[in-house]
């Protein structure tokens, strides 16, 4: 088994259904971006990466709306950024267990 020492931001994701909600939420503890800017984020061709296109959060954002639901970030308050991913829960919900769409 190899092993790799990784020392960079962490990642976070935690999902569960509220009582009308499949919520998502996505943490990492990076540098985070300046408050100012945050209104921007999901704004296409809007990118703070050197050679970014600016897509990939403005086409998360609508695919999110697309089905119903909202996006939102915030900061954290010791570092990083939290994305909240609201979906529509309907009544006839199917688990996911092991990989398998029961």
């Amino acid at each position: 088994m190899n092993s790799y020492d990784y020392r960079g931001p962490s990642l976070r994701l935690l999902a569960y259904r509220a009582s009308d909600a499949l919520v998502i939420l996505v943490s990492d503890s990076g540098p985070g971006i300046d408050s100012g800017l945050l209104d921007k984020i999901f704004d296409p061709f809007f990118s703070l990466k050197p050679g970014g296109t600016g897509l990939g959060l403005s086409i998360s954002y609508q695919l999110v709306r697309h089905h119903g639901g909202t996006i939102v970030v915030r900061k954290n308050l010791d570092a990083g950024l939290t994305f909240e991913i609201r979906l529509p829960a309907s009544g006839n919900s199917r688990e996911i267990r092991g990989g398998i769409l029961r």
